[in-house]
């Protein structure tokens, strides 16, 4: 389990929070600077988990009906790691899926 906040961006350009497992969506601000992410299986899943943080800080969590899942976070990161690159660069999407997919095929 790890007890980090790592934000990253979406393949559409938003971000997005990922802790202990679970990936979160912004879902709003308030003037103290405190975010609300939401569960990104909150409408597939109906999951109701809720992270609030002020910086790199958790400030309180609900907890989530749905299962934590780094390995598809971690595929969710590298593609949109693969989009930006693509739009980025002039090398080939093919080299850049290889390079970016790498480790996971490793995983199995």
């Amino acid at each position: 389990m790890r007890n980090n906040i790592e934000i990253f961006e979406t393949t559409k350009n938003k971000p997005s929070a990922a802790y202990n497992g679970y990936q979160y969506r912004k879902f709003r601000s308030n003037l103290e600077n405190i975010i609300t992410g939401l569960c990104i299986s909150e409408k597939s899943k109906k999951c109701k988990g809720l992270l609030k943080t002020k910086g790199n800080c958790v400030v309180s969590e609900i907890p989530h009906s749905c299962k934590p899942d780094d390995a598809e976070i971690g595929v969710r990161k590298h593609v949109a790691n693969i989009r930006r690159r693509v739009y980025e660069t002039d090398e080939s999407v093919s080299k850049i899926y290889q390079e970016e997919m790498s480790p996971h095929f490793q995983w199995g």
